[in-house]
Parts: C-alpha cells; structure tokens; sequence
C-alpha cells in the first residue's frame, strides 16, 4: 500500500457486496491525494467489511456517519 503510515478501518453490521456475491466496494483507489495516498478494501465476511488506507504522514483524522445513502467519512487532515 503507498504510505508509509496506515489507518484501518472495521466496520461491523456492513455489507461490502450483493447478494449475488457482486462487490460494491472498489479494491484499490489511489487518488495520491496531499495526505491520503492509497486506499485497500481488505475484508467482508460475516457482516464486517474493513479497509486501509494508506498516509504519507501520521495527522488527525475523523470518522462519522451520513444517510442517504448511508456511508461512513473518513476525513483525513491535510
């Protein structure tokens, strides 16, 4: 993963994929962002998706809840 810093992230009661077993998350993103370099799916079994993301220096981050359609943020300082 590019970065030399990691956050994880688990996510418990989610659903990463259809029923048909189609993934609606993307493996691997890499928006090369100031901070944010990569991001990994890394998981989803049994209702808990996780993922990494990837820093190129140890900042402060937040995590919070949206609705419509319901999603979670990771904001990640510059």
């Amino acid at each position: 993963m590019e970065g030399s810093k990691r956050i994880r992230v688990v996510n418990g009661q989610a659903r990463g994929h259809t029923q048909g077993g189609t993934s609606l998350l993307p493996a691997v993103r890499t928006p090369h962002c100031p901070n944010l370099r990569q991001m990994k799916t890394s998981g989803d079994f049994v209702g808990v998706v996780s993922f990494g993301l990837g820093l190129r220096r140890k900042t402060g981050f937040r995590v919070f809840r949206l609705a419509g359609p319901a999603r979670i943020v990771v904001d990640v300082a510059h």
